[in-house]
């Protein structure tokens, strides 16, 4: 696991008896001279503060710089990952003979196509979360007999894994794995690494995290070419993966707050957090008819409801807005994208593991150790702050 950027803490000062070799310490240089009265205590544990406080500024600035400058080398090394990866998906496609074929329409067009699109996927995820609760309801579906099988993927396995090569073989998969490929995997820089489901159908992992009390209605996004509708996970502060003991939970707790603290407002709004996990699912059948459930999944730190929140109450001076994690990818050869995929990765698994006694069957899950996370929002968004920052450096040269 990385570790996170954060400040170092002051360490506490010593305020037991002054001695008298104490009496006659030397200031060092970085402090004033002064002489110590020898009846004077008060003034010299006022003065061993102050001699504290500039030696650990000191510190925290050494620790700063260095900390940056091995946050910078991980964001040139993601990104440099990234052009690799793009190369070899070049290659893969280029010998598959595949591509997308978009037409080219006037923005009007494609705004209404945009806002077409998103009323169907509304109106097909409240129909098709009302079915789910009436096969729980009438005891058509039970959970108790899924056993699901969660396996973190990297980028490339999709191309490079021989289970994703077979599944690239059957045509009825093709149209669907492109546009995981093209709208997702190689379109977000941050996207290092994926869930791969098995064991479920998609409405039985729709129904667990329904289920779990989560799941509120997406009213809008942008079209990803999903076919296994979308999974939405607001993060409550009880699911946090650290506690108060940790020395990061006050600056990680305003993510895992409520947007609205109101009672009366519907079931589905209070759902509504500061930050969401969230992911489109892409749904394909293997050699033996079995689903296999394809999830991005990824942590926005400002879910986008936020922004109607910010109308009324905009972000403090340098604080990114919730707009600004929500830039949409309309073509652009070189998309950055703000989406935390690995703590979302990291943080779903969290949850099925939290919740999995008594909820559904059973739970296997492989490959978590590859994950490279601070375990909390605050941290990783750091990160991905630095990779904005390089990210635009690179792109000014």
């Amino acid at each position: 696991m990385g570790k996170d950027i954060g400040e170092v803490s002051k360490p506490e000062v010593n305020r037991g008896k002054v001695t008298a070799a104490e009496k006659k310490i030397l200031v060092p240089k970085t402090v004033e001279a002064k002489m110590v009265p020898d009846n004077t205590n008060e003034q010299l544990e006022d003065l061993r503060e102050d001699i504290v406080e500039e030696i650990d500024e000191e510190k925290a600035k050494a620790l700063s710089t260095q900390t940056g400058a091995i946050a910078t080398k991980k964001a040139e090394e993601k990104l440099a990952e990234f052009d690799d990866s793009k190369s070899r998906y070049s290659v893969f496609k280029e010998e598959k003979g595949t591509t997308i074929e978009e037409k080219k329409v006037s923005r009007i067009r494609a705004w209404a196509s945009k806002l077409s699109k998103n009323i169907n996927r509304l109106s097909d995820d409240i129909r098709r979360k009302n079915e789910i609760r009436r096969q729980i309801r009438s005891g058509e579906m039970n959970l108790k007999e899924v056993n699901l099988r969660v396996e973190v993927m990297d980028r490339n396995a999709l191309i490079e894994d021989p289970r994703m090569q077979e599944l690239w073989k059957i045509e009825e998969n093709c149209a669907i794995l492109l546009n995981f490929t093209e709208k997702e995997l190689y379109q977000e820089v941050n996207a290092t690494h994926w869930i791969m489901l098995t064991g479920a159908s998609v409405e039985q992992v729709q129904a667990i995290v329904e289920k779990m009390g989560h799941n509120p209605d997406a009213f809008f996004s942008d079209d990803r070419g999903e076919n296994g509708g979308r999974l939405a996970i607001d993060n409550y502060l009880e699911d946090m993966p650290i506690d108060q003991s940790d020395p990061r939970y006050e600056e990680e707790k305003k993510y895992w707050e409520p947007l609205f603290d109101n009672k009366l407002l519907p079931e589905s709004i209070k759902k509504w957090h500061m930050s969401r996990n969230h992911a489109v699912v892409y749904a394909v059948k293997n050699s033996k008819g079995e689903s296999v459930l394809m999830l991005p999944i990824h942590i926005d730190p400002k879910n986008w409801v936020v922004s109607i929140k910010e109308v009324f109450n905009p972000p403090k001076k340098g604080e990114k807005s919730a707009l600004a994690y929500h830039n949409i990818a309309e073509g652009e050869k070189r998309y950055l994208g703000t989406g935390l995929y690995e703590a979302g990765v990291y943080q779903f698994i969290h949850l099925l593991k939290s919740k999995q006694p008594g909820l559904f069957g059973g739970l296997e899950v492989i490959g978590e150790e590859k994950l490279d996370t601070t375990r909390t929002i605050s941290g990783d968004d750091q990160e991905a702050m630095v990779l904005e920052r390089v990210f635009k450096d690179k792109a000014k040269v």
